[in-house]
């Protein structure tokens, strides 16, 4: 019993590093930063940086439809698969 109890501490370290990780790696190479206005490439969309997650070793921006006052959109979002699909928009 004691031995999963040791298990469970060791993934819940592990989980905490990598988060730790992540957020440093973001920190360091994200492109944009959160909060920062861009353009969809190809469309008008206009949006807003919320954060950035990993998927596939990659870091895909996510991305929240601006509305007419320069806020973000609660529950829209636009698609964005790569950092190479969103352009910064000058303010």
């Amino acid at each position: 019993m004691q031995r999963i109890s040791e298990t469970r501490k060791s993934i819940s370290a592990l989980k905490g590093e990598l988060m730790k990780l992540r957020r440093e790696y973001i920190n360091n190479y994200a492109p944009y930063p959160t909060g920062t206005k861009v353009r969809v490439v190809g469309t008008k969309d206009i949006g807003i940086v919320l954060g950035y997650e990993f998927t596939y070793n990659t870091l895909r921006p996510l991305v929240a439809k601006m509305k007419k006052d320069g806020t973000a959109h609660a529950t829209a979002r636009l698609f964005v698969l790569t950092i190479k699909q969103i352009e910064k928009v000058e303010v």
